[in-house]
């Protein structure tokens, strides 16, 4: 199975957040409002959810990458912490 990686970009009013294979096929696209007063849980299940249709499984199941581009420094470890379990993730537990 080819890896997948999920790319966030964090923009001030809106979130795009998408899901490509490792040879930069796209796999998903979905974008929301950025909120920077949300949890980390609340961050881990709005990507749940909103990537639960177009893949047909959690994105947490999926993605062995996340890289995160963000200007609304509030949220840089709130969605760090929100990828924190994801296998390739730097603060997953080893």
């Amino acid at each position: 199975m080819s890896e997948h990686w999920l790319l966030l970009d964090i923009g001030n009013t809106h979130t795009v957040a998408g899901v490509f294979q490792a040879d930069g096929a796209h796999v998903a696209e979905r974008r929301f409002r950025t909120d920077p007063h949300c949890t980390a849980d609340e961050y881990r299940v709005l990507l749940r959810q909103l990537f639960q249709d177009p893949l047909g499984s959690s994105v947490w199941a999926l993605a062995d990458r996340v890289i995160l581009s963000t200007v609304v420094p509030a949220l840089e470890r709130v969605v760090v912490q929100a990828c924190g379990t994801c296998p390739a993730s730097p603060s997953a537990p080893h």
